[in-house]
């Protein structure tokens, strides 16, 4: 049965998760001044590591094959960032 699981995230430009897999990433958001990524996952698949790429607006965009997740403000909307999964 799946399940969405959280996983706070470090404001940095890149870090792994250790996420149940096949996972489905649905979002990335601030949730009581934390980065936290949700995702749809089966709490009894294999976990593996998930790389996630953070590129603050104005600043270089990931390299490599990435896929877009989402983009999440911090400090009211003073710093933008734009999240991306390491796919390759």
């Amino acid at each position: 049965m799946k399940t969405i699981w959280k996983f706070p995230l470090k404001v940095t430009d890149v870090q792994t998760l250790e996420i149940p897999l096949p996972a489905t990433v649905r979002a990335v958001q601030v949730q009581s001044n934390t980065v936290c990524l949700w995702a749809e996952v089966d709490p009894e698949s294999e976990k593996a590591l998930v790389t996630i790429l953070l590129a603050g607006t104005g600043h270089p965009l990931p390299e490599g094959k990435t896929r877009y997740i989402s983009t999440f403000q911090l400090h009211g909307g003073s710093l933008v960032f734009h999240a991306y999964e390491s796919i390759g």
